[in-house]
């Protein structure tokens, strides 16, 4: 069974606990699970800084240099959810796996109001 992140499988195998789940980890889930607190630290960073901004409006100038700089620094400090910032800022159903793909793109703020639970 394919689900995507895993949510059919594991609903299937909570249903029924004697099946045999496989995941494969495409998009390096588990790494991007761990690594949620840091990817918490960097929303909120862009919701205070976003905070007169409308939802889904492009950013542009001195914001936008902002959150590239940004982005920079915690590339070049750890780790970076590129995937879910590409979510959070980039058009819709567009993606960057680097920072020099999310350089080149269009920023929108589709920042989420909330954090993500791992609980």
């Amino acid at each position: 069974m394919f689900g995507g992140s895993g949510l059919l499988s594991h609903l299937a195998k909570q249903a029924n606990p004697t099946i045999r789940v496989i995941y494969n980890d495409y998009d390096n889930y588990c790494q991007r699970f761990a690594q949620v607190e840091k990817t918490n630290e960097i929303l909120r960073f862009l919701r205070e800084i976003l905070r007169n901004v409308p939802q889904d409006a492009k950013i542009t100038g001195s914001l936008r240099e902002e959150i590239l700089q940004k982005l920079a620094t915690e590339n070049a400090n750890g780790y970076v959810d590129w995937i879910t910032l590409s979510v959070a800022l980039l058009f819709s159903m567009r993606y960057a796996t680097n920072y020099a793909e999310f350089e080149k793109g269009t920023l929108y703020n589709k920042v989420p109001m909330f954090d993500y639970v791992t609980d």
